[in-house]
């Protein structure tokens, strides 16, 4: 069963359909979990017992070859796929590098030596993109092949998975791909494509675009026990359990998770744990695996039920944020409802008023930042402008528009943004030009010496815990100028309301 409500471009007044393609985000992280049980299901029939075959817990360094470290020579010789894919290597985030394309997707990797660590090996849940992209560098590695080419080859052919696509850095398929939209002051406004290109950079993490009738037929596989509809075995059934077993604690964030739960509402449902790629709860007493994407303007969510062989796939491109992500699981808890024979304790008039009248609106419909852009900086703009490396995270350029009371920054691909002095001294808010426009970013701080000249600069919104400090080149052949060849039209609020009808 499946079928498109809504539109998939406005404009065009094109309708949504069950062979419509939507972003799916980290559901990706499912197909590249299954692409490694199929290689390790193949290596084990080739090499048998043998330490030559690729393995859940064998240390990925004997499969990368020698560019491959880390800045923890301990994690760097014993950190195995179970590790990367259940988010457990404790590395910091930094989505900020491969969102702005720093570095393409080979480079990115060899960078990884210069990462920080923020928690504990195998002692948390650290969710990151990096280390699923790092899981496709070993697909890649072990079959010299691309991780796309390896994914279309040996998963979406064999099930018969032809709508489903890659976003590609180099080369954007937006054919029949619904455009994704946030909702502002009563109207979707359409968001720019560029900035899910890259999604290409970190391809095993988060690349894939699908359709529901694709998706239906990836849900089938896993309740299936790893066979396609023709019996065509994809991967052993003790490695999906292996995919589908707790391998991580999941932090449970009290201010969203108590809205699902009992004596909030009248039925819990559960994420307490993650596997490789999945989270896992219950759901009226039912085990559940849970796979959700989160991309702007695009939102998704498996939900598999395995004891009653059910699968619930939605997605949608009208909204962002918590509101996104409520809606979703609202939505597939009543579906579980309709499909198992309960009465859903959701209807039309509490799905639009959620949480209420069961909690207070704990969740905010309007996320707003308001820059107050006529304080003046600390000091004269030209002792913040210049060049700043980090030899992980790139180099940035910091110019001046004195006409206009603020600096510019700019960084790899896609990283533009305008400098506003705030009240602390030598901190700016960062306000992103296009296509982030719809982002919110954390300050940044310029840091000084011991002789109070300004020597670096710390980007928190790179890694609130572990913000890379980017450091002042003084050589006069390094400066730039950047500073009046660009106008921009600013917008200060993003608003996001939902009403599920």
């Amino acid at each position: 069963m499946a079928t498109g409500i809504g539109k998939i471009d406005i404009e065009e007044n094109t309708n949504a359909t069950s062979s419509s393609k939507f972003c799916i985000a980290s559901i990706t992280k499912t197909f590249t979990s299954v692409l490694l049980a199929n290689q390790i299901m193949k290596d084990s029939q080739r090499y048998g017992s043998s330490t030559e075959r690729l393995t859940w817990d064998s240390p990925i360094y004997r499969h990368l070859g020698p560019w491959f470290s880390l800045s923890d020579k301990h994690r760097e010789k014993t950190l195995t796929l179970r590790d990367l894919l259940a988010h457990r290597t404790g590395m910091s985030r930094y989505d900020l590098t491969w969102m702005l394309r720093v570095f393409r997707r080979k480079e990115l990797m060899r960078k990884l030596k210069h990462f920080k660590f923020a928690g504990e090996f195998r002692q948390g849940f650290t969710y990151n993109n990096l280390m699923y992209a790092l899981a496709g560098a070993v697909a890649e590695a072990r079959a010299n092949s691309t991780w796309e080419t390896l994914i279309r080859t040996h998963l979406l052919q064999p099930l018969g998975m032809n709508e489903t696509t890659f976003i590609d850095v180099e080369a954007p398929r937006w054919k029949n791909i619904a455009k994704p939209y946030t909702y502002k002051n009563g109207t979707y406004l359409p968001l720019p494509r560029e900035a899910h290109g890259s999604f290409g950079v970190v391809g095993a993490a988060g690349s894939i675009c699908s359709s529901a009738k694709d998706v239906a037929k990836w849900m089938q596989l896993h309740l299936n026990d790893g066979e396609t509809q023709d019996g065509n075995r994809i991967l052993k059934a003790d490695d999906l359990e292996t995919i589908f077993e707790s391998a991580s604690v999941v932090p449970q964030n009290l201010k969203w998770e108590r809205l699902f739960h009992r004596p909030v509402v009248p039925v819990t449902e559960s994420r307490t744990t993650y596997g490789l790629g999945w989270y896992n709860g219950h759901y009226r007493g039912l085990r559940t695996h849970v796979a959700h994407g989160t991309a702007g303007g695009y939102e998704s969510q498996i939900t598999l039920f395995p004891d009653r062989k059910l699968g619930i796939y939605t997605a949608m491109n009208g909204l962002m944020g918590p509101s996104a992500y409520i809606a979703l699981r609202m939505m597939h808890q009543y579906i579980a409802d309709v499909m198992m024979g309960q009465k859903p304790w959701l209807n039309r008039t509490t799905g639009c008023t959620f949480p209420e009248p069961w909690s207070e609106n704990i969740y905010e419909k309007e996320s707003t930042q308001f820059i107050n852009t006529s304080l003046p900086a600390h000091r004269p703009f030209v002792d913040y402008t210049g060049v700043y490396i980090n030899d992980g995270h790139g180099t940035i350029h910091i110019s001046a528009n004195t006409s206009y009371n603020y600096l510019y920054f700019k960084i790899g691909e896609l990283g533009n943004f305008i400098l506003y002095p705030m009240e602390e001294r030598d901190r700016f808010h960062m306000k992103a030009t296009y296509p982030y426009s719809f982002y919110l970013f954390y300050p940044l701080m310029f840091n000084n010496d011991t002789r109070g000249y300004i020597n670096s600069i710390s980007v928190p919104s790179f890694d609130v815990e572990n913000p890379p400090i980017f450091f002042k080149q003084h050589q006069a052949s390094d400066s730039i100028s950047l500073a009046t060849s660009y106008a921009f039209t600013l917008t200060f609020s993003v608003s996001i309301y939902l009403c599920w009808i």
